[in-house]
């Protein structure tokens, strides 16, 4: 009997190999997304365990007052990076990935707008150091200032756009691994000489723009995909007629990214000026750790982006189930971090940054829950960008925004970090789900993302752990 079951065992999970097998071999787009979504998440876990592994040390090496005016200058400059990066991700990766005969135009388009974009907002920046410098710095406003250069990265990652619509995303993640050990190396040997803060400020300052330049360089020595003679007038794009398509549909996501960014980053800014730099850095520490695990799910929908922008063009029922499937995995790998993050995360986190961020390690605890609005906020742009609901998804942007201003207002005097914390978790769900709910174009949408997070192991079919 024990022999007649074993075997039976042996023939359904043999039977379950070459079903998946199958699934492979007949699926080239599926393999290719899932080794660009490995590179990914192998390349982006790198680079942020050395990121993570160099704030450790700064942390260690500066104290909480000096991480935390670095913390504060980081966020008012995430802010404006979102500016000068106009939201032309999204529309860019649509558009390479329809028009690939035409993506070096679009490549030369998004640089030539982030780059008057970047100028402008950098000027600002000056400007704004000189007349009204933030009173929470205290007298280290050249923090900001230098920091402030990496509102140029924007306009050479847009090189990132093309590789990402090739599913060679693998290429912009080296380069930030590279700039990343880069910046560790200053770490490490500043803190053998014992230097200033303000040397790893210019470290952090380099960090940010040598990635970028790395990718900007490898796409200048690849070879571009001319248009064919037989081509149609739509795959013939010019620098102008991009520039144009870019700025039409990418207005809405400038200042979605713009409104997002405050939405983010207003915590600790606010926190900088109604608390102190302390309480920066500690919520800085925690959110920095919920983005190292954001990073993983985010690794799997870039990878799916380009093939849901194709099913959106060409086949209804095709996207949805792909839609689908994109949540449901997603929910699975942040599941699954958060149960890591609230069994160990607080005794890790504590152990490598010291008991001076002991309040970091508790905040971590409620914070990585945040990982799950932020994949399906990441999934949803797909869906708003390749429905061209960008109007829509600017307003529900800013709504949060407003919102999360006004709870951090209300919340951070009488509860410090946590009232942060429940303000960002409220205004990100309004954003992300509560409005899509009441708005008839994005409402199927949302329930089937809300189907994949809640019942991950049912497939758009309802059939149980099944792909």
């Amino acid at each position: 009997m024990g022999d007649r079951l074993s075997s039976d065992v042996e023939s359904v999970a043999t039977t379950q190999v070459g079903r998946v097998a199958s699934l492979f071999r007949s699926y080239p787009k599926l393999r290719r997304v899932l080794a660009n979504s490995g590179w990914i998440i192998a390349c982006g876990f790198g680079n942020s365990i050395v990121n993570l592994a160099a704030g450790v040390f700064v942390a260690r090496y500066l104290g909480p007052t000096e991480l935390g005016a670095i913390n504060y200058s980081l966020a008012i400059v995430a802010i404006l990076t979102a500016v000068a990066n106009l939201g032309l991700d999204g529309v860019g990766l649509r558009e390479m990935s329809r028009k690939p005969q035409s993506a070096h135009e679009f490549v030369v388009a998004c640089s030539l707008l982030r780059v008057i974009a970047g100028s402008i907002v950098f000027l600002g920046v000056m400007l704004a150091m000189a007349f009204v410098p933030p009173a929470a710095l205290e007298n280290r406003e050249l923090y900001l200032l230098v920091l402030a250069f990496g509102v140029f990265a924007p306009s050479m990652q847009s090189a990132a756009i093309f590789f990402n619509s090739q599913l060679r995303s693998f290429i912009p993640k080296l380069s930030l691994i590279s700039a990343a050990v880069t910046y560790a190396v200053l770490v490490v040997v500043g803190i053998w000489f014992q230097w200033s803060p303000f040397y790893f400020v210019i470290g952090l300052a380099m960090r940010q723009v040598l990635g970028a330049a790395v990718t900007f360089a490898i796409y200048l020595r690849t070879p571009r995909n001319e248009p064919s003679e037989d081509a149609s007038e739509e795959e013939r794009v010019s620098v102008s007629d991009a520039a144009n398509l870019l700025v039409r549909d990418g207005w809405p996501q400038t200042l979605s990214g713009f409104a997002l960014l405050i939405q983010a980053q207003c915590d600790q800014i606010m926190l900088g000026e109604m608390r102190d730099l302390d309480s920066v850095a500690q919520y800085g520490i925690a959110l920095k750790v919920t983005m190292l695990m954001t990073s993983v799910p985010l690794a799997l929908i870039t990878s799916f982006s380009p093939s849901l922008a194709k099913r959106f063009r060409d086949d209804d029922t095709s996207f949805w189930v792909g839609f689908h499937q994109v949540n449901r995995l997603a929910a699975m790998i942040c599941f699954g971090m958060i149960a890591f993050a609230l069994i160990f995360g607080t005794h890790l986190l504590v152990w490598a940054y010291s008991e001076s961020y002991a309040l970091a390690g508790s905040l971590l605890a409620v914070m990585a829950f945040r990982c799950c609005l932020a994949s399906l906020g990441s999934i949803r742009t797909i869906f708003l960008v390749n429905a061209n609901i960008l109007r829509y998804s600017m307003l529900t942007v800013v709504i949060g925004s407003i919102l999360n201003v006004i709870l951090n207002v209300l919340m951070i005097p009488s509860m410090g970090t946590w009232g942060a914390i429940y303000a960002s978790f409220i205004s990100f769900t309004v954003t992300t789900i509560v409005l899509d709910l009441f708005y008839s174009r994005t409402r199927r949408a949302i329930c089937i993302a809300l189907a994949g997070w809640f019942f991950p192991m049912v497939n758009y079919d309802g059939k149980l752990f099944r792909v």
